[in-house]
This record gives C-alpha cells, structure tokens and sequence, in this order.
C-alpha cells in the first residue's frame, strides 16, 4: 500500500515536470504568447482527460494488477523520451527555420498530435490507480488518488521550476525522470509476482536506458544541430525565464529568446536609431531609464551624451552574461561604467518600487503586445506611472510593428488603441512612420519637432559622432507626406478601445495583427468574436444546461463537474495575471501561484475523502456558490490591491489556495453523487475526471483566446462565476428531484 502511494506520487510528479518541460520546448517550436500555451495546455488537457474516460470504459474488462501498473508505467517512461525527439524534430517535418512564426491553426492540431501519448497514458494511469486502490478503500480511492497525484504536481512544478531547470538540460531532466519511473518499475517486479515476459521486457528497456545514459550528451548536440540546420549556432543557454539561443553569420549575432528572434549585434544603425531619435527630442540627458535590449549597443550611444546616471533594466540576469562574451568590446566596456546601474528586474516592480529622481527620458525595448503579459508595458495604468517618474521636459520612447505608406484595419486597430490610450496620459505625441512606427511622447512639447534641420543642429551641438545618423537620414525618416498620412489615420481612427490592466483590448487586436499573416479562417474568425455580446456566452451555457437535463439528466453532474474545472483555472489564470498586474512578473512566485492551487487541491480532497461517509451531498451546493462568489470577486480583489501601498503579495498564493481547497473538497463529493447506485466505480470516475479536466482544458483556452482580451478580467469572471452559479442551480433541482 505504501509502497503503491509512493508510485501514484511520482506518477503525478513526472507528470508535471514533465509538462513542464514540453511546454518550455513547444513555446520554442511554435510563437510564445498564451495562445501557444493555452492551446498546449488545452491539448495536454484533453488527452489526459480521454485516456482517463477510455480506462474508465474498459474497466471491467481489464483486472487492474500490479503487473498492469508496471507495464504501463514502462510506456510510460519510454513515451517521455521518445516525446522529446518528436518535439525536437516538429520544425524539420513542418518546414520551419528557426525563427519562423507558425499561425493558430497548426499549432492547434501539431500540439493535439504531439502531446496525445504522453498525456494519454497519464489519464489513463489515473483510472488504473484509482481501480487498484478501490478494492481497499473503496469510494475513498478516488480521492486518495486525487489528492495524491495533486501533491505530485505540486512538487514536480516547484523542483522543475526552482532547481532541474538550472542544473541540466532538457534530455537530460527527461532522462532522470524517465529513469525515476523504470526504478519504480523494478522496485513493483521485486516486491511483487510479475510475469517472466514483462521481466524480459523491463530488464531490456533499462538496458536501452543506460546506453543512451552513456551517450546523452552526444543525443543533445544531434537534436540541437537537426533543430538549428542551416544555422552557426554559436552556443546556448536554459534560464529560468526559457531558452537562450545564439547563432552567428559573418560579423553579425542573432540572440534567440525561446526560439523568437530578440536582437541582432552589432547593428549599429539600429542601436543610433533606437537612441539618438529620442534623446534628441528630450530636454534633458542626466538620467536616462533604459527598459530591456541595452546591451546590443544602445548603452554605448546613450553614453555619447553627457549623462550622469544610466538605469538598466534585463529581467533575465543570465542574458547579459549570456551575450556579453560576444558583444564589441566597445559594447562590453560600458557595462562596466560607473554610470550605469543594472537591475534584473521586470520594469512594473522596478515602477512600483522606485522612489529616485525623475528620468529625462525612458526606452521601453520590449516585443508588442502579442501575449497578456506584454500588453502590460503598454496599458494606460503603465504609462500614468512613466509620466510621474519623467522630467517636464523628458520623453519616453517606444516602437510597434507598422507601415509607412498603408495601414491595414488590423494594423489601425493596433496602433490606434496604444496611441489614443497613450494619449490620454501625454497630450504630445510625436508619430515617426517606418516598419516600425515610433512613439516619442513627452509632458511637454517644447522640445518635440519633425524638423530633420533641428535634429541635425542638436546632434552637431553635442557633439554627437554617429556612422549611420546624420540629417539625410532624418530627412530620409521624417517624410512629410508618411508623417501626416500616420498622424491623420491614427487621430481619426477612434474605432478601438483603450488599453487597460484590467482589460487588455491590445493584447486582442496583436493577436488579430498576428493572424493576419496567415491565410486561415482564424482571422475571420477573431473578426467573428469581436461583435459577441459577452451576455451571448450566458445564453449558450443555459441552452447546453438545459439541453442536457431534458435528454440526458444524470450528465448534469458531469456538467457541474466540468464548471468546477473550468473555475480552477481561472483561479490560476486570474492569479498570475493579478500577481503580474500589480507586482510585476516574477518567475518563481507565478510558480508558486500553480503550486499553491495545487495544494489546495490536494487539501480539500484528503479532507473530505477522511469524511466522505458522514459528509452530506447538500454541502455540494455550497461550494458551487462559494465558488463562484470567488471567481467573481478575484479580480476586484486585485483592483483593491493596486491601490494600497501595503505589500499584501501573499494575498496572491492564497487565493489559489483557497479555489484548489474548493475543487478538491468538491470532486470526490461529486464522484460520491455520481455513483450512488452505480456499480462500477471506475468506469464512472473516468467520466468526471476526464469532464475536470476538459473543464480545464476550456477555461485556459477561451479565457487566453476570447474572454479576457476582449472583455477584461472583470466580466471574464463574470462569465465563469455564471456557468459555476448555473450548475448550481441545476444541480439542485436535480438533488431535490432524486429524492
């Protein structure tokens, strides 16, 4: 007994650090916003969710024995290797470089392939336990299991997170977990009576894992190379934060951020360009904030000035150190100098922290808003904060991707929303056209021109030497004709929503911006979602509801359940957005968000499983209310946050906590319901736990995808409180017609 407690444990552990592992590696392969991860997830979801119903179906025709565990658990070590080669070798099959953007529809159905037998296997190792655990505990099996395989995930997610990612590579952790399932395995066939053949089997299957334990090195430089065809790749680098990659042609250095190019080095037209745009039309140059991307030679040119302080701000530590080998060494020098300050911090602590002087002029190099937590750099409530921490003369500086000569709805509609949301905080703006549009706003616009003649005279009075800036240049840049026809169709374009924390409208038109690369229906389809009254989604919960308590009235609990999953995760979801909106983006505290949910989850089960005989089914109805009430009132639990200067950040980790108590108290009490006159336990177990997960599975899809970027976080939980409240109500008319 003990002994099979600790396998389910490890089971559950090797699920999620290994999830977490192939996400890191598919963000890669495919473009790293939260549509890529929504829709890994929702695959990862779906599979485990259909393998656990399959078992379920199966049940009485296969006897659940220690043997079965064993041979199962085998594909299941053999699967976590093979997994990785599929995934290393994903952009050879599809004909992608390195670099290369995919569109929506194919990371949907690459993710739906990649990931089946792995989380396949999972679901169905929950079933098989479940069943092996059931002829001693009976209906406290299931949330024996439960609970179990949560505090598994939790652990697994924190040394992950925390510890494996730092100290080897991909295969390599694969490997060790890989070889942590094969001991359990032959831990099972010394303790207990297996078959000769499934001996034979296992003895050959460790035997296979210690050649490639010999050789694993070897294998991680051949799926590097077979990913990285074409290119000089120079060196790499697993951070906490993702993958750092550098490739080298001729003179030049790309740095590739979790497979997407971030910057190329030296190029020095770039870096001028970057720099001497804005200083030029700033009052001042004593104190300069530089937000991410210094080190590719914008240091360099801004300490062509006569600058007193230089503040810059690199999330990743590892990056500099990364890079910093290969940078000019004129480059490498300044990073150095007594007047620059580097912080590895996210620029919103770095905000919410700083009490210093005022900045004469702020550089915000981020990518654009493609994912919810870009769009944080780019929210009214950011740019109020820039204001305050800016001289009266100062300037802040940033780019998004644009045309000169002809902006498509999807570009108006990007552009727009960031330049009337910003604005509404600095009354000048200065619009310069280019593949890159740039933004250069200031309190004041005494200093602000478009005059190529101005700009030369200043560059000349600084005496500021450049190879590439010079007043052909800015006459090349500054068109009268590109300039007004951006200016007019930018300040005539009030189609759009402004950009908020709490309703990341930008997020949803860069992904409509996205889409428009691809010929697929998606595009029309984000079109389609636009012009959806969020009241519509309610009325299609009911008819479902409804629908199914006419034809089908003992799913209604399925239903409920899946509500219940569905609210999970938007706890996490509404806390890691919370967390980020209002303290900034912190890698280890989001993962203790995920951990804390999860041993709630744990909690709750094991708490109620201890009384699942004396606790009545009514107490079901309560915590469907109390759920709801919960996911209703996150988001204005973060609003009141933003506005007390009381660091209550562990407000953050217990609302996950406090969700993960609630699912995990529900679900067994749900499974008890459920069976009450079945007789067959694990058949009907597969059917919740699968209807838990694609719960989840929905939620982290359209709350990434539809709710929150077009509705906010407010009416998003609006949305998922409704389908908890309704399931409710359903499930006490159904409670009160049983009786």
């Amino acid at each position: 007994m003990v002994i099979l407690s600790i396998i389910i444990f490890i089971i559950g552990f090797s699920s999620i650090f290994t999830q977490s592992l192939f996400v890191r590696e598919l963000v890669v392969v495919f473009y790293g916003n939260e549509i890529s991860i929504g829709v890994i997830l929702c695959s990862w979801f779906f599979w485990t969710g259909v393998g656990s119903f399959i078992f379920g179906r199966l049940s009485s025709r296969i006897k659940a024995t220690v043997s079965v565990l064993s041979l199962v658990q085998l594909i299941f070590s053999l699967v976590i290797i093979l997994e990785i080669f599929w995934i290393r070798n994903l952009r050879i099959l599809l004909q992608l470089e390195p670099g290369e953007i995919i569109g929506p529809l194919p990371i949907f159905y690459v993710s739906l392939f990649i990931l089946a037998p792995f989380a396949f296997i999972n679901g169905f190792l929950f079933s098989l336990s479940v069943k092996l655990f059931s002829t001693r505990l009976g209906l406290k099996s299931i949330g024996f299991v439960y609970s179990l395989d949560a505090l598994g995930d939790m652990w697994g997610g924190i040394i992950f997170s925390f510890l494996f990612v730092f100290l080897f590579g991909p295969l390599n952790n694969l490997y060790l977990i890989a070889s942590l399932n094969l001991i359990c395995v032959l831990t099972l066939i010394f303790l207990y009576k297996i078959r000769t053949k499934l001996k034979i089997l296992v003895y050959l299957a460790v035997s296979i894992f210690l050649i490639l334990g010999f050789n694993i090195n070897y294998f991680e430089n051949y799926l590097l190379k077979r990913e990285w065809r074409g290119f000089n790749l120079v060196d790499t680098k697993s951070s906490l934060y993702g993958y750092l990659y550098l490739t080298r042609y001729q003179d030049n250095f790309s740095l590739f951020e979790n497979g997407i190019l971030s910057f190329t080095f030296p190029l020095r037209v770039d870096s001028e360009e970057t720099v001497h745009f804005p200083l030029l039309e700033s009052g001042g140059f004593k104190r300069i904030l530089v937000i991410g991307e210094g080190a590719r030679g914008l240091l360099y040119e801004i300490l062509k000035y006569p600058v007193e302080e230089v503040y810059y701000l690199e999330l990743d530590p590892a990056l500099i150190n990364f890079v910093k080998e290969y940078l000019p060494s004129k480059d490498r020098k300044v990073l150095f100098n007594p007047k620059v300050k580097i912080f590895n911090l996210e620029a919103r602590v770095f905000l919410n922290q700083y009490r210093g002087k005022k900045f004469d002029a702020i550089l915000l190099n981020t990518c654009p808003p493609y994912t919810a937590y870009l769009n944080r750099f780019y929210t009214y409530e950011l740019f109020k904060k820039i204001n305050q921490i800016l001289t009266s003369q100062g300037i802040f500086s940033f780019t998004l991707p644009s045309k000169e000569n002809y902006l498509t709805k999807e570009l108006r509609n990007f552009n727009a929303s960031i330049y009337h949301t910003l604005k509404r905080v600095f009354p000048n703006i200065l619009l310069i056209p280019g593949d890159k549009l740039r933004f250069i706003a200031s309190p004041s616009g005494d200093f602000l021109t478009y005059d190529a003649k101005t700009l030369s005279q200043r560059l000349e009075k600084y005496k500021i030497k450049t190879e590439f800036i010079n007043t052909f240049y800015f006459q090349s840049k500054l068109l009268p004709w590109q300039i007004d026809y951006v200016n007019n169709t930018l300040k005539e374009y009030k189609e759009v929503r402004l950009n908020y924390d709490f309703l990341p409208i930008t997020y949803y038109y860069g992904v409509g911006f996205f889409s428009s690369h691809f010929r697929s229906p998606v595009r029309k389809f984000f079109d389609f979602l636009s012009g959806i009254n969020p009241f519509v989604y309610c009325l299609i919960f009911s008819f479902i509801w409804l629908a199914f308590y006419i034809i089908k009235r003992g799913y209604i609990l399925a239903l409920s359940v899946f509500s219940m999953g569905a609210s999970g995760m938007a706890a996490v979801v509404f806390s890691i957005l919370g967390f980020q909106i209002v303290y900034g983006y912190v890698y280890h505290k989001i993962g203790l968000i995920s951990a804390s949910f999860m041993f709630g989850l744990a909690c709750g089960s094991n708490f109620v499983n201890k009384r699942i005989d004396k606790v009545k089914l009514q107490s079901l109805l309560y915590l469907y209310i109390l759920g709801g009430l919960y996911i209703l009132s996150v988001p204005y639990i973060f609003k009141l946050l933003t506005k007390t200067q009381i660091n209550l950040a562990w407000v953050s980790f217990f609302l996950p906590f406090f969700m993960g108590g609630i699912v995990g108290w529900g679900f067994p009490l749900a499974n008890k319901l459920y069976l009450k006159g079945k007789g067959e336990l694990v058949k009907n177990v597969g059917v919740l736990y699968a209807c838990d997960l694609l719960g989840g599975a929905f939620s982290g899809l359209f709350l990434s995808l539809v709710f929150i970027p077009l509705y906010g976080l407010f009416v998003s939980g609006g949305i998922i409180s409704f389908m908890v409240f309704l399931s409710c109500g359903f499930l006490f008319i159904y409670l009160k017609s049983r009786r």
